[in-house]
């Protein structure tokens, strides 16, 4: 597998779409994601971290599936939306188990 540095979200996008990879695409919108929710831009974040979730799912991979529904269960839990946070704990749970 190909190097690229993960330091910086939106060129790592950028590479990833250019190429289809769809590992690099679902991390770096992860970590897009994270940046947004640390900056207080939940709802970005959470576009974000569904486009990750898109990702995840298109390579199949249930443990970075799992990851993402708990950073957007997360993200409502800050947004004190905990009915639908719970629901993607549970969910991003199962995944991991």
């Amino acid at each position: 597998m190909r190097h690229v540095n993960n330091n910086n979200p939106v060129l790592l996008i950028k590479k990833a779409s250019k190429d289809s990879l769809f590992d690099f695409l679902h991390e770096g919108h992860l970590q897009k994601g994270n940046a947004l929710q640390l900056m207080g831009n939940n709802a970005l974040a959470l576009e974000s971290y569904f486009l990750s979730l898109k990702y995840a799912d298109r390579m199949g991979d249930e443990g970075s599936k799992g990851g993402v529904l708990l950073a957007i269960a997360g993200t409502y839990t800050a947004m004190e939306n905990n009915d639908i946070a719970k629901n993607y704990f549970n969910r991003g749970i199962q995944l991991l188990r």
